[in-house]
């Protein structure tokens, strides 16, 4: 193969590569509510990084307190969300397990966590 041909070859893997990356879109944003007993509050996410096809960081804001919080899609066939954030020292702080309903909503149980990972609270939640 001469340096040309080999050129051309190179541009072309370039330019697919660019369009694969740009053809993979960005998940959306949600907002809804939650509740836990009597307590009912809201929840907004934003992505602002993709990390895998199927991973993502962004703004999880909860009540308007911000927090870095991530995005997980499953690829099974339940296409189960798990949307959540963690404290600083990697520990989960609240995660949900959302489902896709027929009316467009993403609706589960979600759970708030201590210091030491355990469950100190449940309760559900609705986005969309």
């Amino acid at each position: 193969m001469n340096v040309r041909n080999l050129l051309t070859t190179l541009l072309m893997f370039a330019a697919f590569a660019t369009l694969a990356n740009t053809a993979v879109a960005a998940p959306p944003s949600y907002s809804g509510t939650y509740t836990v007993g009597s307590t009912r509050g809201t929840i907004k996410w934003t992505p602002t990084r993709g990390v895998r096809a199927d991973y993502y960081l962004g703004d999880f804001v909860m009540n308007g307190a911000r927090h870095t919080g991530y995005i997980y899609y499953t690829n099974d066939a339940s296409r189960r969300v798990l949307l959540g954030y963690n404290d600083v020292n990697g520990n989960p702080v609240v995660s949900m397990v959302l489902m896709p309903q027929p009316n467009g909503t993403l609706t589960g149980p979600m759970s708030f966590y201590d210091r030491n990972g355990n469950v100190t609270k449940t309760g559900s939640a609705v986005l969309k």
